[in-house]
């Protein structure tokens, strides 16, 4: 599939020179330039022209520039640098910049590789510069310098800047007469998607083309907005002139545009909040470093930002916190913090946002520039869909040219048929918007700039000290940094060493923000020892690694970790350790951050999943005896997966003091660390593994849409290999030990209902493999850890235990069910006879009585709305939860029954009762949930919701947006509305926590739109989910009269329910949509429906609803 871009331009073919200064129609002379410091010091637009032909002559005729030649400069930002480069141009010159903060390493690195004629420099980089011309052997006369009139280089031999003014003007037209805009303009260099920094030579015609991009949708904004131009803007320009960003925008799409830009030529974060507020800047762009300084600022409430209309952030990645931190510092104007995404290959810009469009997520980078193609390839270079996760190819008239004098490089850019490879995973919307969500290519962003780890890695093996090396990508706070990690050639090397040899070697953005030295002394000197031996000292590794991840305890001791089996890693390679140890799979929180941890898991993970027993954990937790025998340790892949499944209820503030930015980094982080001890196979117990299994079974799923069911089915498969099905068989073991194999067969029974009953799959363990009625988990066998817990007191423990009991009860009752719902051999409905959709509904019926006869069972023991009395509040919370599965398991049921009615011919005249009947269920189970998710709210308990509500969750939200779109009166629009909100924020806290949200919150509003008007979404989407959906409901909204069926009118449909008995077909398109999308972790596709639930068949009834 080609996603092409919504904007059309004509782009001129004609050189950046022409393109600038070649316009017929009349322009005011503008300051373009202005010097922050000296502002009488400034460039007009007709004095820019004219310098540029002036230097350009110079260029010529006293460096001896010819056309082809390249100009470098290194030098910070000054009003002269534009000039410096549109001369260049002037004089058939090939432009480089290269970062003023190189050292003289990689001065002379980009020097010889660009074959750079003269150096143009400033005063302070002028050493730098010399000596790096001395290595390459470019003689001094070659070098100019700047001379801004305050530079003390009265004293320097070297010619300036003005002198290279004073001969006469230059002609660019005689330059550029033929196939102007094909030559090469500029060098920027760029590591493209892997290796060592490459110039990627960008023509006149790019550099044309990425202008009139930019402006096209700057022009698309005004239009709609009713302005002529950009007249009267003010940029700032901090960010370095010779990057591609700076050099693209400010020294040609502002040349263009004639808007003046305030040049500061040092940054600093005051230096940047005065210039804002004494020149009235009114368009800013950031880059993520200054973004954040920005938002921590205490300058802040001492600086006027009210000039500032508009933000753009590009060159890396800016976090959803930040941006919506960025927004709040604009107060009162509403400034949205857009970002873009570009790269050098592609002049610089390839997707934008128009200045009347952003992404209220703060997720997305805007759409394709004008006249770009791109699509989206799978790593097997299959082609992707919306909504999918590959790289992006692209192609368009901003591509580079290729890499300078490196064919192979060049090569290895393009696919076969001519697509750029970005090296950048990215996702699309099917409006066209891009996110970008992963890079694969090896290269490090680091405060905008591109670092390549082979770069560093190069670097770091010209030190004797270091004999083998690897340079990874880190993220701290939301950005990234390269880390060293280092093979020391000798005993003695010290982490500062291998630091103040690179602080040597390269400039400040590509210092190592940290290493570690791979070996001690001892493993580098027996390094040709027994491979046994090389594990010998892992225990007290691991004594050392607990603290590298807390500010609380930064040098925790082993003992503290003696609950903790380290599994046998003997068959292992060195490597794979030090893998390990590299992935912080051996890191466990300090105290008191662990203590949280644990309370947590027992808190609200065990209650519901009590595989492991409480009282030995707290007895081996505490070093304590409980006189029943030594208790066991706990596997650190167990112990791992459990700091996994309960992070999600850790005070936010113990995450922080552990390293975590928040509870998704934190299970994102964890359940990295257990799955690699699991990949690597350390020797543990069948039991262990099973239990860590099951707790990575609610494995956040965004990447791997069967992820969990995998881990299901490993915990259910060790559970099998350690004879756990039959514990009530085996005479051979203790009764301990026949307690743990039980309590984990059946928590493995309890996930094996959980799970589908929320992502809609078939069951491992059904009738047919094993008895649910001999001998189930019951409260009592959980007698032994009534009175050893030490966050629940024995009555609360008592009544958990017996919910435990409960739950049970609904396994069992649940396993008839879900084989009805979602067979193993697939749902058969679509194929069913008559007499099998007959057998089928007296199933349905069964399933409903036997879940009708546990309610009445449960609700005399544990009432609802659960907080009656002085209940505990886990009590309450596990209760809800419970409830929440059993509602779940009838509406599923009911929609079931609803579709055998629309798969059935006969269904129209034959059912009627029945429909009405399942209504009035429905609707029973949409009350009774809806005072669930009050309680729970009111109670503040939502947080501690595990992640299988999410699915329940998401239909109560949908079922009461479409409630509102239905209304009828302004009044009762308003208490839907205040209803609605109840779930709005209950699914905002959970999509703070889970990861899975997100596809569920896309899906959402997918459907929605698929309902309603066909612009509804267009442009809304929004930082949370109340965000994005309460502005959709602020206008009265009718139900479409277009249906040609001869239902009901449509002026009586006015609810959910009204749907589900006079649409019953969109009423189960909508259902459908969220199983489909649960299950297939994607939005369905057509032909994922069945054909009467098909847009062809629901054409009449399209649009549902009208805003």
């Amino acid at each position: 599939m080609i996603i092409k871009s919504p904007y059309v331009a004509t782009i001129p073919e004609t050189d950046v020179l022409s393109f600038l200064f070649d316009d017929p129609g009349s322009q005011p002379d503008i300051p373009l330039f202005i010097d922050s410091l000296y502002p009488t010091q400034r460039v007009t637009s007709n004095e820019a022209k004219t310098l540029t032909r002036k230097f350009g002559k110079g260029l010529q005729k006293i460096a001896g520039v010819n056309a082809g030649d390249v100009v470098m400069v290194c030098a910070g930002n000054s009003i002269l640098f534009p000039i410096a480069f549109l001369g260049t141009l002037c004089a058939g010159g090939i432009f480089t910049g290269v970062n003023p903060a190189s050292t003289v390493g990689e001065i002379a690195y980009q020097m010889r590789l660009s074959e750079a004629k003269i150096i143009i420099t400033d005063a302070k980089r002028l050493p730098s510069v010399l000596n790096a011309a001395n290595d390459v052997g470019l003689p001094s006369t070659a070098i100019y310098l700047f001379d801004h009139g305050k530079d003390p280089i009265a004293q320097q031999s070297n010619m300036t800047f003005a002198d290279l003014t004073k001969h006469g003007e230059l002609d660019w037209h005689d330059i550029y007469r033929d196939d102007a805009s094909n030559r090469t303009a500029v060098l920027n260099f760029s590591s493209g998607t892997t290796g060592m920094p490459k110039g990627c030579m960008v023509s006149h015609q790019n550099l044309v083309a990425n202008c009139v991009q930019v402006m096209v949708a700057d022009d698309a904004a005004n239009a709609r907005n009713g302005k002529v131009d950009n007249a009267g803007e003010v940029h700032c320009a901090y960010v370095p002139l010779y990057h591609a960003m700076g050099l693209v925008s400010f020294c040609i799409v502002n040349v263009k545009r004639r808007c003046s830009t305030i040049v500061i030529s040092e940054f600093s974060l005051k230096a940047l909040l005065d210039v804002i507020g004494c020149f009235r800047v009114t368009y800013l762009l950031l880059v993520p470093p200054v973004a954040v300084q920005l938002i921590k600022s205490a300058e802040l409430s001492n600086s006027d930002l009210s000039s500032i209309k508009l933000v753009l952030c590009g060159a890396a990645p800016l976090g959803k916190e930040t941006s919506e931190q960025l927004e709040t510092i604009f107060y009162p104007n509403i400034v949205r913090a857009r970002q873009g995404w570009g790269m050098s290959e592609a002049t610089c810009t390839v997707t934008l946002f128009a200045r009347d469009e952003y992404d209220p997520t703060c997720a997305g980078v805007g759409y394709l520039a004008a006249n770009m193609e791109a699509k989206i390839v799978g790593d097997d270079g299959k082609e992707l869909g919306y909504g999918e996760k590959g790289e992006a190819l692209l192609r368009g008239p901003n591509i580079f040219q290729g890499y300078w004098k490196n064919s192979a490089a060049s090569k290895e850019a393009w696919t076969e048929d001519g697509w750029l490879k970005t090296g950048d995973y990215v996702v699309v919307q099917k409006n066209g918007m891009f996110a970008v969500v992963d890079r694969k290519k090896e290269l490090i962003k680091v405060k905008g700039y591109q670092v390549a780890p082979s770069e560093l890695e190069s670097q770091l093996l010209e030190s004797d000290d270091v004999k083998d090396c690897a340079v990874i990508r880190v993220i701290r706070e939301g950005r990234e940094y390269p880390q060293g990690h280092i093979v020391p050639s000798r005993g003695g090397v010290t982490v500062q060493t291998i630091m103040d040899f690179m602080a040597k070697k390269l400039s400040p953005h590509k210092q190592l923000a940290g290493a570690s030295l791979i070996g001690s002394d001892d493993d580098i000197s027996q390094e040709n020892a027994s491979h046994t031996n090389s594990h010998a000292n892992l225990g007290a590794d691991v004594s050392r690694i607990s603290g590298s991840q807390t500010r609380l305890n930064s040098n925790p001791s082993h003992s503290e970790y003696h609950f903790i089996e380290f599994d046998d890693f003997s068959e292992l390679s060195v490597e794979d350790i030090r893998f390990l140890k590299a992935q912080g799979c051996f890191q466990i929180p300090a105290m008191p951050a662990l203590d949280r941890f644990v309370q947590q898991y027992f808190l609200h993970v065990h209650p519901l999943l009590p595989m492991i027993d409480e009282a030995n954990f707290w007895n081996v937790f505490n070093n304590n005896s409980d006189g029943h025998g030594q208790p066991f340790k706990i596997s650190i892949f167990t112990f791992q997966a459990m700091l996994f499944s309960c992070c999600s209820f850790v005070p936010l503030g113990t995450l922080h003091d552990v390293g975590f930015r928040n509870v998704r980094h934190a299970r994102a982080t964890l359940y990295r660390r257990a799955k690699a001890l699991f990949d690597f196979d350390g020797k543990r117990d069948l039991i262990s593994t099973s239990q860590g299994a099951l707790l990575l079974s609610q494995a956040p799923d965004n990447h791997n849409r069967r992820i969990n069911t995998f881990w299901l089915g490993v915990a259910i498969q060790f559970a099998k290999d350690a004879n756990a099905p039959q514990y009530d068989l085996d005479q051979a073991i203790t009764e301990k030990q026949r307690n743990v194999k039980k309590r984990l067969w059946w928590c493995c029974i309890l996930r094996d209902r959980i799970l589908p009953l929320g992502v809609r799959r078939p069951l491992f363990i059904t009738n047919a493999h094993f008895d649910f009625g001999n001998s189930p988990l019951t409260a009592n066998d959980l007698d032994e850890e009534i009175s050893y817990s030490n966050v629940y007191d024995s009555e609360t423990k008592r009544s958990l235990a017996e919910l435990l009991e409960v739950l049970c009860n609904l396994a069992v009752c649940l396993t008839d069910i879900i084989m009805i719902l979602y067979p193993i051999n697939g749902n058969p409905t679509t194929s069913l006879n008559e007499l099998g959709l007959t057998r089928l509904r007296v199933h349905i019926e069964r399933g409903k009585a036997d879940l009708s006869q546990w309610f009445d069972n449960a609700s005399v023991h544990f009432p609802t709305p659960a907080g009656l009395g002085d209940t505990h509040r886990s009590v309450i919370l596990h209760t809800n939860v419970v409830y929440i599965y059993y509602y779940s398991a009838r509406m599923a049921l009911c929609h079931h029954e609803i579709l055998l009615l629309e798969m059935d011919s006969k269904s129209d005249t034959s059912y009627p009762r029945q429909l009405h009947k399942t209504k009035r269920e429905l609707q029973e189970a949409v009350t009774f949930l809806a005072d669930i998710t009050k309680e729970l709210l009111q109670l503040k308990l939502v947080r501690y919701l595990p992640v299988s509500v999410v699915p329940a969750a998401s239909l109560l939200l949908v079922l009461h947006m479409l409630d509102v779109k239905l209304s009828s009166t302004k009044s009762q629009r308003s208490m839907r509305q205040r209803r609605l909100q109840v779930f709005l924020e209950v699914m905002n806290v959970l999509q703070s926590i889970y990861d899975s949200t997100d596809r569920v919150s896309d899906a959402i509003e997918q459907l929605i739109a698929y309902f309603g008007p066909d612009d509804l979404l267009e442009n809304t989407r929004a930082p949370t989910l109340a965000g994005s959906w309460e502005t959709q409901y602020s206008s009265p909204a009718t139900f479409s009269s277009n249906s040609a069926s001869a239902e009901t009118s449509s002026s009586t449909i006015n609810d959910w329910s009204d749907v589900l008995l006079r649409r019953r077909s969109c009423y189960l398109r909508i259902v459908m949509t969220l199983d489909i999308t649960f299950s297939k972790g994607e939005f369905p596709k057509e032909t994922d429906f069945p054909d009467p639930l098909q847009t062809s068949q629901l054409a009449a009834y399209l649009p549902l609803y009208r805003a």
